[in-house]
């Protein structure tokens, strides 16, 4: 088990990676129409397909949640995907070999919005405060269980009856990449940043916009999704108040429209 964190960031980053390579395949089975979608697409593709079939076979206790049955099951879909679209697998790579310029731009996108995130994690790494805690114990519920529905960590000797696949797939990576559950659980924010950016670069080269046009939709899901902070910076700034330190700053306010006697009453 990786406990170091650069070494967990590096482990984190291969099996990423190695989700999406094992996976192209068949991502550019259903985004044929463009192979930079395709290829931008794969990392989440890969993620969900490992993920799902390790999830229906753990779930009818076929195999057992641990790290050598998931990575199996990647290498057991990397072989499917090989026998069944050989014919496929010349052509992917001469797009490889004719789009590396535009491949590479890809990569280096996902890994500057990875990077990002997790620098960001980095100076805030504590799991406390707010769903953090639940998140991390429903997280460490998935992982140490053998057969699904995983542990309750609410209710001993029950399982989780409700919804708890994005947790169990962050537990998946924990998995395959061999991080202990404290660190994956600040790579697994990140990841949802990075997979995000890259999945909005994707479909919208998909639809046809311009490099520009596909990364400034990545920005504007990703970063522009919420203005609610910036308001509020310019609140302070017109106030004439200090930005720094953050401690004035309502984290909550942007869920919230419903507000009586200056209590916030709604999650929306």
């Amino acid at each position: 088990m990786i406990h170091s964190s650069i070494l967990a960031v590096i482990s984190w980053l291969l099996a990423i990676e190695l989700l999406g390579w094992f996976t192209l395949p068949f991502s550019y089975l259903i985004f044929k129409r463009n192979f930079l979608s395709a290829f931008a697409l794969s990392k989440i593709l890969g993620l969900i397909m490992t993920g799902f079939f390790t999830w229906l076979l753990v779930s009818l206790k076929l195999i057992k949640f641990t790290h050598l049955s998931s990575i199996g099951v990647l290498i057991i879909l990397l072989i499917i995907q090989t026998l069944l679209l050989k014919p496929q697998l010349k052509i992917i790579i001469q797009q490889l070999s004719k789009l590396k310029k535009e491949i590479f731009r890809i990569e280096r996108i996902f890994l500057f919005a990875f990077l990002f995130g997790t620098i960001v994690r980095a100076f805030n790494p504590e799991i406390q405060y707010t769903e953090k805690l639940p998140d991390f114990a429903f997280l460490n519920g998935i992982y140490y269980s053998n057969y699904f529905p995983p542990k309750d960590v609410w209710f001993a000797g029950k399982s989780i009856n409700y919804f708890y696949f994005g947790h169990y797939l962050i537990a998946l990576l924990s998995k395959i990449s061999f991080v202990s559950t404290d660190i994956a659980f600040n790579l697994g924010i990140a990841t949802v940043l990075s997979l995000s950016i890259i999945g909005a670069y994707g479909f919208g080269l998909m639809f046809g916009f311009n490099r520009l046009t596909a990364l400034r939709a990545s920005f504007y899901l990703s970063i522009m999704g919420n203005l609610d902070g910036i308001r509020q910076i310019i609140q302070r700034i017109i106030s004439g108040k200090y930005l720094l330190p953050l401690n004035w700053f309502n984290w909550w306010q942007s869920s919230r429209v419903i507000v009586r006697k200056g209590i916030d009453i709604t999650i929306n």
